[in-house]
């Protein structure tokens, strides 16, 4: 929460939305469960007797469709929401060395997801609001048009029915 206050600190002409997987009341079952909500990690961090939260610091329960739309970038530690935003061509950053990490069972895949896409930020750069373009060879691999992928799919399930029919006319099989 510290980073995030900062960062709202840092660039007070910017709103910092903080977009939880889900709201106090709404934790659905989910690999990714918080002890805390981010409401309680904020009033822990910026207490209101001392002033509270910057005023460019809000949390959200927008969707994802509207933050696609209006955010001028994406920070994100475990989330798809960050698939999400480059699939739309909104500016993003995996921030991966966040407080605990260790702890985290989703984020040594999201650092395997990430590791060659050129989006993995370190505190200075996300400090400096530093977004990079991913790599076009690991987006290639990751964002195709769904032609291509209509096409990957037939020829797939062409393929598996000319293996089937091999197998079907084979007895030494």
């Amino acid at each position: 929460m510290d980073v995030l206050v900062t960062l709202a600190q840092m660039w007070p002409d910017h709103t910092i939305h903080i977009k939880p997987r889900y709201m106090p009341g709404e934790q659905a079952s989910t690999p990714h469960s918080e002890r805390h909500s981010y409401a309680e990690l904020l009033e822990e961090t910026c207490p209101a007797d001392e002033g509270g939260p910057p005023q460019n610091l809000t949390i959200t329960d927008c969707n994802i469709d509207l933050v696609k739309q209006q955010a001028a970038g994406v920070i994100a530690c475990t989330s798809t929401a960050l698939m999400d935003a480059i699939s739309a061509g909104v500016p993003a950053m995996a921030y991966v060395d966040y407080v605990d990490f260790w702890k985290d069972p989703l984020n040594l895949p999201f650092r395997h997801l990430f590791a060659d896409s050129g989006l993995l930020a370190e505190l200075p750069d996300l400090l400096q609001l530093k977004f990079q373009a991913p790599n076009s060879s690991w987006k290639e691999r990751f964002f195709r048009p769904e032609e291509d992928l209509l096409n990957e799919f037939e020829n797939t399930c062409l393929k598996f029915q000319n293996d089937r029919a091999s197998f079907d006319r084979d007895p030494d099989i």
